[in-house]
């Protein structure tokens, strides 16, 4: 199963192509595998001991969403990640980018990714634009 988020690029006839995704549920899991279960424990006591605090993050992110607003996406979703950036965020950028760079060499594509993964120097978007392929968000 694919977690997908943000539609980004390209058009898709769902009827007509063949799916996939960026980064499988197994890639998910190996990047979760990557992070020592103590850091994991710990990470989740603070959000249990921080209700208040996170909840008013997660409003924040959905606030941005709704707005479109991918830079704060990005910021928020950076600052919570902290010591966990390279891992969750920057490492998968460049899997997720090859990924795309492979499938669109076989047909026109569409793909969804986090909309964490698009803003910033190592955004996916940022990183497709200097390798030369046209992006353009798609909103509903």
């Amino acid at each position: 199963m694919d977690f997908l988020w943000i539609i980004f690029f390209g058009k898709k006839h769902w009827n007509q192509e063949k799916n996939g995704g960026v980064e499988t549920f197994e890639d998910q899991i190996g990047i979760l595998q990557q992070i020592p279960m103590e850091i994991q424990i710990k990470s989740l006591r603070t959000i249990c001991k921080n209700i208040s605090v996170y909840s008013k993050q997660l409003k924040l992110l959905s606030s941005a969403y709704k707005n479109k607003d991918i830079k704060s996406i990005y910021t928020l979703s950076k600052k919570q990640l902290g010591g966990l950036k390279k891992i969750m965020l920057y490492d998968r950028n460049e899997k997720m980018v090859r990924s795309i760079n492979e499938k669109c060499r076989e047909s026109s594509s569409f793909f969804a990714v986090g909309a964490a993964h698009l803003y910033g120097s190592k955004g996916i978007l940022n990183v497709l634009k200097s390798e030369d392929f046209k992006v353009r968000p798609v909103f509903s």
